[in-house]
């Protein structure tokens, strides 16, 4: 679902808002060889086919567009590649060191008349926005690590829209080729990525205050929840652990003092023996003096 409304959304923004070049040979829509294929349509699409998907898979979605949302800029940095191959997407005349000219370059400029230099460099808008998506996908991963533990359901997607909303409100300043709304001089990805970073910015807010992370599906927490269930049986392992060596020495130290009070008992019944006989023999001793005393006063 996801794959396909990506597809049919990217093409079907890109028709709207050049509907001039279609409206003569409606056939034309289906022509998608020489481009004609936009992202924000796309991101459209997208989200409306995870939001099918989780529908029907009874899945939380701001949890879904969450795992998305981390994954997708790495996926616009190599897509954005195709632009340079397919010589497209080009910028506005440079100076600057890194500025790229080319047969595409030369052509498209000419073809837009005054105001282009078309022997002059143009900004490498592909791969401002290429590099730029490669940083977003570090940041975005980052904040899903921690996201997972503070349970703020939403807050990676919201970074994506503000991050992203930025940075292509910057480069789209910078291409040649945009759509305008109407005969107007708005462009309509800026536009959106306005609205994109304004809608980032309250995700952000909402997600802190939990507001999408009930009603989030077991089998979507299966692997953080088996892993903190794993970590707690661990930890009372552990403990019990402990508390049986505790249990284990307080048992032998118990041995230990009653063996300590046994042998002192013991000692000391030796000792009231030794004294008894000792007391025993003197009295012998008296009564024998004082037989023999008896003795001695007979014979006088």
């Amino acid at each position: 679902w996801v794959i396909i409304l990506s597809l049919v959304g990217a093409r079907l923004y890109y028709v709207i808002f050049s509907w001039e070049d279609f409206s003569g040979n409606l056939l034309k829509i289906f022509q998608t060889r020489d481009g004609g294929l936009a992202f924000y349509g796309g991101v459209i699409g997208g989200v409306l086919g995870v939001f099918i998907g989780s529908k029907l898979k009874k899945i939380n979605l701001m949890y879904l567009l969450d795992f998305f949302a981390v994954y997708l800029p790495l996926g616009q940095a190599i897509g954005r590649w195709g632009n340079f191959f397919n010589q497209e997407a080009f910028g506005t005349n440079t100076m600057l060191p890194w500025g790229m000219f080319s047969e595409g370059t030369y052509q498209h400029l000419a073809n837009l008349g005054e105001g282009y230099a078309s022997l002059t460099p143009v900004h490498p808008t592909f791969l401002y926005e290429s590099i730029a998506n490669i940083i977003i996908f570090v940041i975005l991963y980052h904040i899903r690590s921690k996201s997972k533990e503070s349970k703020e359901t939403g807050r990676v997607t919201g970074f994506y829209f503000v991050l992203y909303g930025l940075v292509r409100f910057f480069v789209e300043g910078l291409r040649t080729d945009s759509l305008y709304i109407g005969q107007t001089s708005i462009r309509v990805s800026q536009l959106l990525s306005l609205i994109l970073v304004f809608v980032g910015i309250a995700l952000i807010v909402l997600a802190k205050r939990n507001t999408f992370s009930k009603d989030i599906p077991v089998v979507v927490l299966d692997t953080d929840e088996e892993a903190s269930q794993v970590e707690a049986d661990t930890e009372t392992e552990e403990a019990t652990e402990e508390a049986i060596e505790e249990i284990k020495e307080t048992e032998t130290e118990a041995l230990d003092v009653a063996t300590e009070e046994t042998e002192n008992e013991e000692v000391t019944k030796e000792t009231n023996k030794t004294q008894e006989d000792l007391l025993t023999s003197d009295q012998k001793v008296e009564t024998e003096s004082a037989e023999q005393n008896s003795a001695n006063e007979d014979v006088k």
